[in-house]
């Protein structure tokens, strides 16, 4: 599915992946039937880029309390 997208449609894969300066600069360079190749070669590149990068952990919220906090006991 990717590798027929980055071939297809080159801009469209830097606009998925929220590039919208390269998706441009690939749209002019798929407008030019000599730059579709290149497009192509450069959005496939791009996929595989993604893919292999790994995903920034999501930040735990942090918690105030220690762990080993226990809470006081309540009088009657």
């Amino acid at each position: 599915m990717h590798i027929a997208l980055s071939i297809l449609n080159p801009w469209v894969v830097f606009a998925h992946l929220g590039r919208l300066g390269p998706a441009l600069g690939c749209l002019s360079l798929q407008l030019t039937l000599i730059g579709w190749l290149p497009a192509a070669a450069w959005a496939y590149m791009a996929i595989r880029r993604a893919e292999l990068m790994p995903q920034p952990r999501r930040l735990q919220p942090f918690n105030i309390v220690p762990r080993n906090f226990t809470p006081p006991r309540q009088r009657a």
